[in-house]
């Protein structure tokens, strides 16, 4: 045998192993990549259904108060056998609203805010009033140092509230002073509408896509976490 055929196998050999581990190397990213993009995809089309379940048929910027009452009734996903409720809920949405594949799994998460504008001066403080499902709040924030960090909500029973502070009964739902602006201009309230499905593990590959509707005076925020 040659010296120049045993080079020649050597060098063929050597581009052969390089080819593989190449390829060892490329597939698990192409492969990863893949995967991402059917996610995405189903996402997408998951979040599309959903919409198209929650707002009015005839004005796609308005949730659908019937529809959304549904997503509120759905709630954690639970193995317990007391928990049959929210398996049912958790089908109900995977088969005939989302449509996803029998691999896939999802968590709903559908919040409320409420901006109410307060730039009308009441002698020292600033007051305002923003409708809550279909009934009028007042609002008027005040400060107790420098700046304005509390706020009066009258929804009929006079309450007095800073940022943190939750509980306050508003239409339909509990919320929580999310912020109060420093110049007394307008506060923001934050309610958890709805958690439904199961909670993402760690490990997989997930995507989170975001939409809003509103409900009066109401912006209501939609997320879909898929995978």
């Amino acid at each position: 045998m040659s010296i120049e055929y045993l080079g020649g196998f050597t060098i063929f050999i050597f581009i052969l192993m390089y080819v593989f581990f190449m390829t060892l190397s490329f597939v698990p990213q192409h492969t990863e990549a893949t995967e991402e993009n059917i996610i995405e995809t189903s996402t997408w089309r998951g979040m599309q259904n959903l919409m198209d379940f929650v707002v009015l048929e005839n004005n796609k910027t308005e949730i659908n108060k019937t529809a959304l009452e549904t997503v509120k009734g759905c709630n954690i996903f639970g193995w317990h056998p007391s928990q049959i409720d929210s398996r049912n809920n958790y089908t109900y949405f995977h088969d005939h609203i989302l449509n996803a594949s029998n691999s896939s799994n999802f968590h709903i998460q559908a919040d409320s805010y409420l901006i109410a504008l307060t730039n009308n001066e009441n002698i020292e403080n600033f007051t305002g009033s923003s409708i809550v499902d279909g009934s009028t709040i007042f609002f008027e924030t005040y400060n107790t140092s420098t700046e304005y960090d509390a706020v009066v909500i009258d929804n009929g029973t006079i309450m007095t509230a800073k940022e943190g502070d939750c509980g306050y009964v508003l239409g339909d739902d509990e919320y929580e002073v999310q912020e109060i602006d420093a110049d007394g201009q307008f506060v923001i309230m934050y309610a958890n509408l709805a958690d439904c499905g199961k909670q993402p593990p760690s490990n997989n590959l997930m995507t989170n896509h975001i939409r809003f509707a509103k409900k009066g005076d109401q912006i209501i925020k939609i997320t879909l976490k898929y995978w």
